[in-house]
């Protein structure tokens, strides 16, 4: 917690897993958590389970696509993964190698620089 050392109020979390788990055991009382996507996870099984921090009261909300006309989304996802299986389209990734590139790499996945997943490699 040295960089936290007075803990976290506010939280944009679109990466989950261990950091964001790590994060929310920082959060202050009636703190908030904007949880926007899981890239951690993307591509794995299930994330693993963590134990929530019962010292806190944290308000966490959620966003997603997937909040709004879901029945036009199962729709989709099962013709993307029709197409994933034919071959018809492919995965993307922009692979930046190197801890030190991390800044960058960031800076130009937000302005959309990047195709795909944009993944460094440490």
């Amino acid at each position: 917690m040295r960089i936290a050392s007075n803990g976290i109020d506010i939280f944009f979390d679109n990466v989950g897993g261990d950091l964001s788990s790590s994060i929310m055991e920082c959060m202050n009382e009636n703190g908030r958590v904007a949880i926007c996507g899981a890239i951690s996870t993307y591509g794995k099984d299930l994330p693993r389970n963590t134990k929530p921090n019962t010292r806190v009261s944290v308000v966490v909300e959620a966003f997603s696509f997937t909040q709004w006309e879901w029945s036009k989304q199962i729709t989709a996802l099962n013709q993307l993964r029709e197409w994933i299986q034919k071959g018809s389209i492919k995965a993307k990734e922009t692979i930046t190698n190197g801890f030190e590139e991390l800044p960058a790499t960031l800076v130009a996945m937000l302005k959309g620089e990047n195709i795909g997943k944009a993944v460094v490699k440490i």
